[in-house]
């Protein structure tokens, strides 16, 4: 099929750096999910050692060895952590459920 001249130039074709950049931008954004679900782990463990009182966000930095400005760049609050690491552990707690009753 030929199309006309202009409509070629309209065409967007991805062109080998835009490939680059978009597994870059892949491979970040897996990077992320990841550091979240490290962060989510850490924070489980910390509140359920000290309660929401007694746990800090620097604290669950230490457990990972990362700055706490990571953590909070993903959870801006202790409140924001808690309810994101409760959503967590009960979707763990779903999964099990549901790889037991096969």
């Amino acid at each position: 099929m030929c199309y006309p001249v202009e409509m070629v130039k309209k065409m967007k074709v991805a062109a080998p750096a835009d490939r680059r950049r978009h597994t870059r931008k892949r491979a970040e954004q897996q990077r992320s999910l990841e550091t979240r679900t490290s962060i989510l782990n850490a924070a489980i463990a910390e509140f359920a050692e000290r309660g929401f009182e007694g746990a800090s966000i620097r604290a669950i930095a230490d457990r990972l060895g990362l700055q706490h400005p990571l953590i909070t760049y993903h959870y801006p609050s202790k409140d924001i952590l808690w309810r994101a690491a409760a959503e967590h552990a009960f979707a763990q707690i779903r999964a099990g459920w549901d790889i037991s009753a096969l």
